[in-house]
């Protein structure tokens, strides 16, 4: 946690913020990797698919993720961390333009609360990744990307957005392509640090500024899943 809490001061976030989101960030990506370690083992990975036909797409995984990450919040010892986040799915984006179905709609909304102090809020934008042509396409494009960078109803006005990529086994394994192409797309600028990417494949934390939105910098975190087929 101290490491990603130095790459958070060092993409320019002060001393007492970095320490909340360390700590925000390092949870939550037990809390996913728990999720997706259940969800693609073997059996249940199975049960999951059998209803599917084809490959799974990105709201089936989503939304599976979400059932188990229910779960594991609610089965968690009563002093555990993780009982203070809280998880929601498709969850609407308050915007002054948007109303009702033209909401826009985050995968992920995490919120963790915080005894006298302001909530921590991430949203996570995931995308499924079949060709290397999907990363510019869906990832790095307007609905991926984009959906934080824009100035019309943005993900989230504060500090951190998530990306997150499902890729699958026979289609490969496009971490590396997915790096190369954010860094490519901040001019080089990696402010990268591993968060336990042996559970869920975090990989690169990358500072993302919204020109003439009118919005504060932001930092988008990276991360990506790789499922069996």
């Amino acid at each position: 946690m101290k490491a990603l809490e130095e790459k958070l001061v060092n993409a320019g976030m002060d001393t007492s913020s970095a320490l909340i989101w360390s700590s925000f960030l390092t949870l939550w990506s037990v809390i996913l990797g728990n999720a997706y370690n259940q969800l693609s083992s073997n059996s249940n990975w199975a049960a999951f698919k059998k209803p599917i036909s084809g490959k799974p797409h990105e709201n089936d995984i989503t939304v599976g993720l979400y059932h188990i990450i229910e779960e594991l919040v609610d089965k968690a010892n009563i002093d555990d961390p993780i009982r203070d986040f809280e998880i929601k799915t498709e969850a609407p984006i308050k915007d002054a333009n948007r109303r009702g179905s033209k909401s826009r709609r985050t995968d992920f909304k995490v919120k963790r609360r915080y005894p006298a102090s302001i909530s921590n809020h991430l949203s996570v934008e995931a995308k499924r990744i079949l060709t290397k042509s999907d990363i510019k396409a869906k990832y790095l494009g307007a609905e991926g990307l984009g959906c934080f960078l824009t100035k019309d109803s943005p993900y989230t006005k504060g500090p951190i957005g998530m990306l997150l990529a499902y890729t699958f086994t026979t289609t490969g394994d496009f971490s590396t392509e997915l790096v190369e192409a954010f860094v490519k797309l901040t001019n080089g600028e990696d402010k990268g640090s591993s968060l336990n990417k042996e559970n869920t494949g975090f990989e690169a934390l990358l500072k993302q500024c919204r020109p003439g939105t009118g919005l504060k910098p932001i930092l988008i975190v990276h991360s990506s899943l790789i499922f069996p087929d």
